[in-house]
């Protein structure tokens, strides 16, 4: 918080997978810095729901 984010916007590209794990990839953006990003998340079901397994996301040029 003190690099001064306050929120973020995350639009999902695609969701796939096959039984328990799906991936979901997308883009998103920092606010208010309006700062741009790819990620990546691995969800896993459990007992509980779909919890994510990990994540990793970079920087891109808009």
């Amino acid at each position: 918080m003190k690099s001064g984010i306050t929120g973020n916007e995350l639009t999902t590209i695609e969701l796939a997978g096959q039984g328990d794990i799906l991936y979901e990839r997308g883009t998103g953006v920092l606010k208010p810095v309006d700062q741009h990003f790819k990620y990546v998340v691995v969800w896993n079901k459990t007992k509980d729901g779909w919890k994510y397994q990990w994540d990793i996301w970079n920087s891109r040029a808009r």
